[in-house]
């Protein structure tokens, strides 16, 4: 269980530079990637060579809309799927063309901080943290800082596993500062 602290071994400023620089090589391969797969950009749209897939992208936006979007209040949504390569294999920006030209997936506004949570989770992999470890998922400060949960509740042990798959900010940060990060 992680503990208030730190976890033994993990404490290194390297661990964070590991992860920049991980981040960096998966630009640069993702750029290359993209050119190998004819995925190019112009005036901000991405062009596929297959729409095979954007087009099951697009099943898979309206079955979960038709199931779960009237008791979720949702009408609108985006896929991005990309393959274990990182390869974009269809990119849907929303339910349905004629009623929004808004691409969910290109302009939507979101927080960096989910984004950064993969950089801490694999930092922490790397460092032999496993999925299975638990934490507490409860109120934590740094400084004048309190992150909170997306609906402001705390869901108490939770293995880090479920915790990267939910989101979950208070135990996101207390592995960054298992692995060194320094805010």
């Amino acid at each position: 269980m992680l503990g208030d602290h730190r976890v033994a071994g993990l404490r290194s400023h390297r661990t964070i530079v590991i992860a920049f620089k991980l981040f960096r090589r998966y630009v640069r391969w993702r750029r290359e990637a993209s050119r190998r797969l004819g995925i190019r950009r112009s005036d901000g749209t991405l062009h596929l060579r297959s729409r095979s897939a954007e087009h099951r992208g697009k099943k898979v936006i309206a079955r979960q809309l038709r199931a779960e979007g009237r008791a979720k209040r949702v009408g609108q949504a985006a896929l991005l799927a990309m393959a274990p390569d990182g390869a974009i294999l269809a990119m849907v920006g929303g339910r349905d063309y004629t009623e929004s030209q808004f691409n969910r997936v290109t302009r939507a506004k979101r927080q960096p901080g989910s984004l950064f949570k993969l950089f801490v989770y694999l930092a922490a992999f790397q460092k032999g943290l496993d999925p299975q470890a638990t934490a507490v998922d409860r109120p934590v400060q740094i400084g004048n800082w309190e992150p909170e949960n997306y609906g402001g509740r705390f869901r108490g042990p939770v293995t880090l596993r479920t915790a990267f798959a939910k989101s979950i900010n208070s135990v996101a940060v207390q592995v960054a500062d298992a692995v060194g990060f320094k805010p």
